[in-house]
């Protein structure tokens, strides 16, 4: 499998990430595993999970990051040293998701959660799931620093967050030498998204002036729903339609 160095990192992950939403809810434990296996094995090394992922699913929460630490003490240590690992966090609870999450504290508070869940003592790369547009970003990029130095997460990058935010964001850290996104994962697919449709608005999808900000940058993007959420294996070969899909 072929690898890409992330710019301005020294990660170089597979180029496929394995995304893992449901392991742990609609994805069973000896299932998970088993897919685990089958990606390290194909050469895979980037492995995308998030603190609130499965907790759409009443009961524990957090199950895929701990599914996923659990997995990872299987391994060597050598193994856990191949795995780019990322994970998200800084989202508003799925019962209240019109509070943000993205003070100093949210941040700190699911960055342990997250590494406690892992079995990890550092995350490769730690995305905020969501933005606060209220939040300065200055305030945010130096929570994330101060992080770094501590050595509880490598390198940091968004999803969901607006174009002029992210550049902002950026800005701010070069201008006081620190360091800024090292990538972004916004919705991207071949598919047309209907905005309307999207059953949760506070998702950011790719559009011309996020397409800009990369080509300009050289800011790495990480997609979410890549592959439309199935959507191209439920069209047939030989239909031709306008593709709109959540």
């Amino acid at each position: 499998m072929q690898t890409a160095r992330i710019p301005g990192t020294d990660l170089e992950p597979s180029v496929l990430c394995l995304g893992t939403a449901d392991m742990g809810a609609k994805i069973p434990r000896a299932d998970a595993f088993k897919l685990l296996d089958a990606f390290v094995q194909a050469g895979g090394t980037f492995i995308d999970t998030a603190e609130i992922y499965s907790d759409w699913v009443p009961g524990e929460k957090s199950r895929s990051e701990k599914l996923i630490g659990e997995w990872l003490t299987t391994h060597p240590m050598s193994a856990r040293e191949k795995i780019v690992l990322a994970t998200k966090g800084a989202h508003p609870r799925l019962n209240t998701m019109h509070i943000n999450r993205l003070a100093q504290a949210d941040i700190e508070t699911d960055v342990e959660a997250s590494l406690k869940n892992l079995c990890t003592e550092v995350i490769d790369l730690y995305w905020l799931h969501r933005d606060d547009p209220s939040q300065p970003v200055g305030d945010i990029i130096e929570t994330l620093n101060a992080l770094r130095t501590t050595g509880k997460i490598r390198y940091f990058g968004c999803s969901n967050w607006r174009t002029d935010r992210i550049r902002a964001a950026n800005d701010y850290a070069a201008h006081h030498g620190l360091q800024g996104f090292a990538a972004n994962q916004p919705m991207w697919s071949l598919a047309t998204v209907g905005r309307a449709q999207l059953a949760d608005q506070t998702c950011v999808v790719m559009d011309e002036a996020m397409v800009r900000l990369h080509a300009g940058t050289q800011l790495a993007c990480v997609p979410y729903s890549a592959q439309a959420n199935g959507f191209f294996q439920r069209v047939s070969s030989g239909t031709a339609a306008a593709m709109n899909t959540t």
